[in-house]
């Protein structure tokens, strides 16, 4: 109850992330609840991601609000559970990015048009999320932008594997997919600056499609399983755990699974090079788009934060 009675006051008040709201002597106070209920109370709603919870002379109880990430963790456990595929993934996201680029050619504006030209023209080799959260950004819709910027974490290049191991789709971008890509932007840039909501749906689901088809001769199927990527602290999935961590379950669950490792967000920044990236120079040019690429995404996600819908 005290769990609920919490996460309505932080909605309704929609306080600042930050504002300290007290400490748990200060809300079992207030509540008339004991200190075991407000803990209890608390990590259920910090595991929500609506507070912060920090010891020592400066800490305290802080509103936080749930973000791309957040939600995107969430999402990424419950399709693994629920044994999800990547091509079910992948279906999601074709129709939401279809219906996110025809409501963009309905509400576009001069600004948004000059904004999408530019990001086309900051990332021309495949940065292709990028693109596609902006033209969730112009859809004015918040419920798009959301669940685009959560698909984009989850779609996250290092987030399949096939059944030999986990593998780098960054290089299935080659030359030549590069320019595909960019002339599919391209032309899902026209129908959105013609106004053409129908054209813009079709271009942009046909887009997704094929980058389907260049997953898919990667990992073989699309009907491999979707696997979760976002344990913290863990930088190298191909390294297994050789005991359990939770012996008495696994004794009776039957035989004890090896635990593979998935990386953390700064696998960006360790990706493997391809063969023609060898070499100082190589190696530089290779962390650069990396880095770009990475960079791309925030700046995205913080206009994606200011957007503003005409009306709210």
């Amino acid at each position: 109850m005290l769990a609920a009675l919490l996460r309505r006051e932080i909605l309704d008040l929609r306080l600042p992330s930050g504002t300290r709201v007290g400490d748990e002597s200060e809300i079992g106070a207030q509540s008339g609840f004991g200190r075991g209920v407000v803990r209890e109370a608390l990590r259920a709603v910090e595991s929500d991601g609506l507070l912060a919870v920090r010891q020592g002379k400066t800490g305290g109880i802080f509103v936080r609000y749930p973000h791309a990430e957040h939600v995107a963790r969430i999402m990424a456990i419950a399709l693994e559970v629920e044994d999800c595929t990547v091509g079910e993934v992948f279906e999601l996201r074709r129709m939401i990015e279809a219906e996110a680029a025809r409501l963009a050619a309905l509400r576009r504006t001069p600004e948004d048009i000059a904004s999408l030209r530019a990001v086309q023209a900051r990332t021309p080799d495949g940065a292709d999320f990028v693109f596609h959260l902006e033209i969730a950004r112009i859809s004015r819709n918040r419920a798009f932008i959301l669940v685009s910027q959560a698909i984009a974490q989850l779609m996250d290049p290092n987030a399949v594997r096939a059944p030999s191991g986990p593998i780098d789709l960054v290089d299935a971008i080659d030359a030549d997919a590069a320019r595909e890509v960019a002339r599919a932007h391209l032309r899902i840039i026209d129908a959105i600056v013609a106004g053409d909501s129908e054209a813009a749906a079709s271009r942009s689901a046909k887009h997704v499609l094929a980058w389907e088809g260049t997953v898919s001769d990667r990992l073989g199927s699309l009907d491999q399983a979707f696997v979760c990527f976002h344990e913290h602290g863990i930088r190298n999935r191909e390294h297994q755990l050789e005991v359990s961590l939770f012996p008495s379950a696994a004794a009776r669950g039957g035989a004890a699974r090896t635990c593979p490792t998935r990386p953390t967000r700064t696998a960006w920044l360790a990706r493997p090079m391809s063969a023609s990236a060898s070499g100082r120079g190589g190696r530089e040019a290779h962390h650069q788009h990396v880095n770009r690429e990475h960079d791309d995404r925030k700046g995205c996600s913080r206009r994606i934060e200011a957007a503003t819908v005409p009306g709210s």
